[in-house]
């Protein structure tokens, strides 16, 4: 009898990638030198089609900001115009520079451009976390660089987002701010805790689909509906008005919202658009639904948080996906309402000063598998 044994080694190049963040704001851990010693939470923002990082040169981006110490890196300045972006109510300037670049979701590569921001045009609040990476386009996904980089080499060109419950805060419970998490995935169909996905044409420019929103009893066909992962609901003037109040608000003052697109409707209970303000249950209760500069309902983490959101790249055009999200055992829970801290304006729970693990869990890059096979015969 003789014995052979067969060892093979069979090597995939597989790079779809699932991230479980922590926090309340997607983020990816992000990288400036080859060690990897350092990670910065950079925040993904729907809003933005650009990407950049916030110096500790900037004198005027608020302390909660984890600014970045670049001096400590290897830069070259690049003969680039300074740039200007608008955020929000302000606008960040800075120059680009060339260096290493990379993040948990994607490879890392010398030679990148590295847009510094060195002033913020006003003091205010934007983001605890390092800077952006900026996710909306005018015409075409692959004109965007932070799209590119997360679609590069994979085969299915999609990413995921399941965000889980978002922090608000009732009028004896809150969401407890230390289990909040989400995941984000690339090159899969599902994530564990969503349904399954049904994609939509995007329409005009970026990332807008066309949907209803039902705000109470009030029915709003034909909207131009974006999405946000970092802030509440925005809806039209016209709509704010007849349907939210300011001052003065009762539990009965909240309504419902549904949101429909094609034959899919998506509830959104009452619950997550209240939030109650101040110290020591003083019933300060208020809607942080904001009015939109524009025509666009922009529906946010209030929807998300029960919604799967998905983008699937389509030639030079995106989908977008959109699934309910299934209650998941390790989701944040309500916890009884912490007194004696008062709040003024319904924020985001600071990330701690250095990343977690945060799960990160990658399966890019080369799976080496070991193949024995016994051969047996006389």
């Amino acid at each position: 009898m003789f014995l052979y044994v067969l060892l093979s080694i069979i090597v995939l190049n597989c790079h779809a990638e699932l991230f479980r963040y922590d926090g309340n704001i997607p983020f990816l851990q992000t990288y400036f030198s080859m060690s990897k010693d350092e990670a910065f939470g950079v925040e993904l923002s729907l809003q933005n089609s650009h990407y950049y990082f916030l110096s500790s040169e900037c004198k005027k981006c608020t302390k909660s900001s984890r600014t970045i110490n670049f001096s400590k890196y290897k830069l070259e300045k690049t003969s680039d115009p300074r740039f200007t972006y608008p955020h929000d109510k302000i606008t960040f300037s800075g120059q680009n520079y060339k260096s290493f670049l990379g993040t948990n979701m994607f490879d890392g590569k010398d030679g990148e451009t590295v847009p510094i921001v060195d002033t913020e045009s006003k003091y205010k609040y934007v983001t605890s976390w390092s800077g952006f990476f900026g996710l909306n386009f005018e015409n075409s996904w692959n004109e965007n660089w932070t799209w590119k980089k997360l679609f590069n080499r994979i085969s299915k060109k999609k990413f995921i987002v399941r965000r889980g419950p978002h922090y608000h805060i009732l009028n004896k419970i809150e969401v407890d701010s230390d289990a909040l998490h989400g995941v984000l995935a690339t090159d899969v169909d599902t994530v564990k805790g969503c349904g399954e996905f049904t994609y939509y044409d995007t329409i005009g420019k970026g990332l807008t689909l066309r949907g209803s929103i039902k705000i109470g009893e009030n029915l709003y066909p034909n909207q131009k509906i974006q999405f946000s992962l970092n802030s509440f609901s925005k809806v039209p003037k016209g709509i704010y008005k007849e349907n939210y109040k300011l001052l003065n608000v009762e539990e009965e003052d909240v309504p419902p919202v549904e949101v429909t697109f094609g034959t899919q409707k998506f509830s959104v209970p009452k619950e997550n658009f209240m939030f109650y303000q101040g110290a020591n249950f003083d019933n300060m209760l208020y809607i942080p639904v904001e009015e939109s500069k524009d025509d666009i309902v922009t529906l946010g983490y209030d929807v998300l948080s029960t919604t799967c959101i998905s983008f699937a790249a389509d030639g030079s055009k995106m989908t977008v996906g959109l699934a309910a999200a299934e209650v998941l055992d390790d989701d944040a829970k309500m916890v009884p309402r912490k007194t004696g801290v008062v709040t003024t304006t319904p924020t985001t729970p600071e990330p701690e000063t250095t990343i977690k693990g945060a799960g990160a869990f990658g399966l890019s890059g080369a799976v080496v598998i070991f193949v024995i096979v016994f051969l047996l015969f006389d």
